[in-house]
Parts: C-alpha cells; sequence; structure tokens
C-alpha cells in the first residue's frame, strides 16, 4: 500500500481528482458482444499511438483508420458497418439485422483472401470513437 501512494504522490492531479496527470490509461476491448456469433472478426488500427489529452484541453485529432477483417471465404460478399455510437451497435440478430441497424457508413467487398484491409476514408476523431462489424452479405437483404 505504501508503494501505491508513493507512485500517486509523484503525479500531480487536477483540481484535487484522483486523476494522475503523468499516467495514461487506455482501453482495449478484446472482444465484441455478438450473441448469435453472426459477425467476424475485426481489427481496427489507427494512425497516431498517442492522443491529445482532453484533460488538459489539448486538441482532437483527426485519425486514419485501417481495418482488417479475418475468416473470410473466397468468393463471397460482406458487408462492413461503421458505427458513430455504441448505442446503435447491434449485439445479437442475424445478418439482415446487422445490415439493417443503425450505421452510419457501409462498405461491401468481395473477399478475395482470408483477410480484407480496407482504409476507412472517413476520419476517427481522438476524442471519440467507432465501432466496426462485419458480416456476411445475405442473399435477401
Amino acid at each position: 500500500m505504501a508503494s501505491t501512494r508513493a507512485d500517486m504522490s509523484k503525479n500531480t492531479h487536477i483540481r484535487g481528482a484522483r486523476i494522475p496527470l503523468i499516467t495514461d490509461y487506455g482501453i482495449a476491448i478484446t472482444g465484441v458482444v455478438d450473441k448469435d456469433r453472426v459477425t467476424l472478426p475485426v481489427h481496427l488500427a489507427v494512425s497516431a499511438r498517442d492522443e491529445p489529452d482532453p484533460v488538459l484541453n489539448a486538441q482532437s485529432r483527426e485519425m486514419d483508420g485501417t481495418v482488417t477483417v479475418s475468416n473470410l471465404t473466397i468468393g463471397s460478399t460482406y458487408v462492413l458497418l461503421r458505427y458513430a455510437s455504441y448505442k446503435f451497435t447491434p449485439v445479437e440478430g442475424d445478418a439482415n439485422g446487422f445490415i439493417n441497424s443503425c450505421f452510419d457508413v457501409k462498405h461491401e467487398f468481395i473477399a478475395d483472401n482470408s483477410t480484407y484491409v480496407y482504409e476507412d476514408p472517413k476520419k476517427i476523431p481522438s476524442k471519440g470513437s467507432v465501432y466496426y462489424r462485419c458480416v456476411l452479405k445475405p442473399d435477401i437483404v
């Protein structure tokens, strides 16, 4: 316990809060809620490893995003969906349910490999979040 207090004392606090200035905390989502298992694995890489600190009122940065979808079947058509909020991102349903949901951007592609790399033309704000889901395009939408 003493070392924790000593470590915390090295940090400068803002407005008496317990948020240290010299320590960064990040979030990594290691799994997607997909109760019906219809989505494919999606990985997002962004163009910047560091982000402006909103606690210090730093300006937001626009980042490029590269989305990689895996476990594809060659020759099949897929739909990659981008959501601006977790509130609109489905957690269950079939492929039609995802395709008819409140996404912001829809990108269709035919797999020519077991993985697909998509350079998203829409920027990602550093102070925001985006969510991607990919589903096999059903015969009837």
